[in-house]
């Protein structure tokens, strides 16, 4: 009868381990599911992320630029050229073209 009951109790933990084990991968799998129910949210997380980044570059490209036109109107304007030359070769405004000659013209 001993032996009985020490089979039995064998079988009946070998079934609490089985069950275990069993709980443990729906937890795993439950995780995993969630995780992939968050993908799309992600996606469209980074998507924006990615367009901040776009935008904060591009603007960084274009101060880089405007710089670029300013250094070369104030080279402009120290070798002696006149507001129309300033505006035709770099794009700036006539207005900007006035200030840098009279602050950055040979006779400052």
């Amino acid at each position: 009868m001993y032996r009985i009951n020490d089979q039995a109790n064998q079988k009946l933990k070998a079934m609490i381990d089985l069950l275990s084990d069993l709980k443990q991968e729906f937890v795993t799998k439950n995780q995993e599911i969630n995780d992939l129910h968050r993908i799309p949210t992600d996606l469209a997380d980074l998507s924006r992320r990615m367009k901040n980044v776009e935008s904060e570059f591009t603007r960084m490209a274009d101060t880089f630029q405007q710089q670029e036109q300013i250094s070369k109107a104030i080279a402009m304007a120290q070798r002696g050229s006149k507001r129309a030359e300033i505006v035709e070769g770099t794009g700036l405004s006539a207005e900007q073209a006035d200030t840098i000659v009279k602050f950055h013209g040979p006779n400052t």
